[in-house]
Protein backbone atom coordinates (compact mmCIF):
# COMPACT_ATOMS: atom_id res chain seq x y z
CA UNK A 1 0.00 0.00 0.00
CA UNK A 2 1.12 3.50 -0.84
CA UNK A 3 2.39 5.67 1.58
CA UNK A 4 0.97 9.14 2.72
CA UNK A 5 4.50 10.52 1.22
CA UNK A 6 4.01 8.30 -1.98
CA UNK A 7 0.65 9.43 -2.69
CA UNK A 8 1.29 13.01 -2.10
CA UNK A 9 4.43 13.00 -4.65
CA UNK A 10 2.17 11.57 -7.21
CA UNK A 11 -0.76 13.64 -6.74
CA UNK A 12 2.04 16.54 -7.17
CA UNK A 13 3.22 14.89 -10.12
CA UNK A 14 -0.22 14.57 -11.56
CA UNK A 15 -1.00 18.18 -10.91
CA UNK A 16 1.87 19.83 -11.83
CA UNK A 17 3.52 17.75 -14.05
CA UNK A 18 5.60 20.48 -16.40
CA UNK A 19 7.29 21.32 -13.08
CA UNK A 20 8.02 17.48 -12.01
CA UNK A 21 9.32 17.20 -15.62
CA UNK A 22 11.51 20.29 -15.25
CA UNK A 23 13.09 19.02 -11.78
CA UNK A 24 13.76 15.60 -13.34
CA UNK A 25 15.74 17.20 -16.54
CA UNK A 26 17.31 19.56 -14.16
CA UNK A 27 18.55 16.99 -11.36
CA UNK A 28 19.50 14.37 -14.53
CA UNK A 29 21.79 17.48 -16.17
CA UNK A 30 23.46 18.45 -12.66
CA UNK A 31 24.38 14.73 -12.22
CA UNK A 32 25.91 14.80 -15.78
CA UNK A 33 27.94 18.30 -14.87
CA UNK A 34 29.10 16.44 -11.95
CA UNK A 35 30.28 13.67 -13.68
CA UNK A 36 32.18 16.34 -16.31
CA UNK A 37 33.45 17.82 -13.50
CA UNK A 38 35.44 14.84 -12.06
CA UNK A 39 36.55 14.17 -15.76
CA UNK A 40 38.00 17.50 -16.05
CA UNK A 41 40.09 17.07 -12.71
CA UNK A 42 41.15 14.17 -14.29
CA UNK A 43 42.85 15.78 -16.88
CA UNK A 44 40.23 15.24 -19.74
CA UNK A 45 40.05 18.97 -21.76
CA UNK A 46 35.72 20.16 -21.38
CA UNK A 47 34.82 18.60 -24.39
CA UNK A 48 35.91 14.87 -24.22
CA UNK A 49 34.94 15.30 -20.35
CA UNK A 50 31.51 16.12 -21.20
CA UNK A 51 31.33 13.10 -24.25
CA UNK A 52 32.96 11.17 -21.86
CA UNK A 53 30.18 12.24 -19.03
CA UNK A 54 27.23 10.94 -21.20
CA UNK A 55 28.82 8.17 -22.41
CA UNK A 56 29.16 6.89 -18.28
CA UNK A 57 25.84 8.32 -17.75
CA UNK A 58 23.98 6.62 -20.55
CA UNK A 59 20.89 7.58 -21.99
CA UNK A 60 19.27 10.27 -20.78
CA UNK A 61 16.08 9.05 -22.00
CA UNK A 62 15.64 5.35 -20.77
CA UNK A 63 17.21 6.93 -17.35
CA UNK A 64 13.87 9.61 -16.98
CA UNK A 65 11.54 6.95 -18.73
CA UNK A 66 13.00 4.94 -15.55
CA UNK A 67 12.54 7.54 -12.61
CA UNK A 68 8.72 7.81 -14.40
CA UNK A 69 8.67 4.55 -14.20
CA UNK A 70 10.03 4.34 -10.01
CA UNK A 71 7.55 7.22 -9.46
CA UNK A 72 4.50 5.73 -10.65
CA UNK A 73 4.00 8.27 -13.05
CA UNK A 74 2.25 7.29 -16.41
CA UNK A 75 2.54 10.04 -19.35
CA UNK A 76 0.85 9.17 -22.92
CA UNK A 77 3.42 11.53 -24.23
CA UNK A 78 6.72 9.34 -22.83
CA UNK A 79 5.05 6.11 -24.09
CA UNK A 80 5.82 3.72 -26.90
CA UNK A 81 3.44 2.14 -29.26
CA UNK A 82 2.09 -1.03 -28.22
CA UNK A 83 3.60 -0.60 -24.97
CA UNK A 84 0.73 -1.96 -21.80
CA UNK A 85 0.32 0.77 -19.50
CA UNK A 86 1.18 -1.75 -16.83
CA UNK A 87 2.04 -5.15 -16.72
CA UNK A 88 -1.24 -6.22 -15.01
CA UNK A 89 -2.76 -4.77 -18.27
CA UNK A 90 -1.22 -7.01 -20.22
CA UNK A 91 -2.93 -9.88 -21.66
Amino acid sequence: MPSVKNLLLRLRALFFRRRVEEELNEELEFHLQMQARKNQRQGLDATEADRQARVRFGSVTTTSEECRDERGIFDARHSRPGYPLRPANAA
